[in-house]
């Protein structure tokens, strides 16, 4: 997370967290993602903006 920036860079101290309590954590946000984050009833089709932001995974292939 550090190399993606902030505001995720600040999500690197769950590093030094024990993994238990890392679980639990991933659990409950896991069990409430659609409470937090909502639901769509479509997959998301990129705009050509958000698009650029991806990694083109065939040129590391070649």
């Amino acid at each position: 997370m550090r190399a993606v920036g902030w505001p995720w860079k600040a999500l690197s101290i769950v590093g030094f967290l024990p993994r238990p309590l890392k679980a639990f954590l991933y659990n409950r946000i896991a069990r409430n993602r659609y409470a937090l984050f909502g639901r769509y009833q479509t997959c998301m089709i990129p705009q050509p903006h958000v698009m650029a932001r991806f990694i083109d995974r065939d040129d590391e292939a070649t």
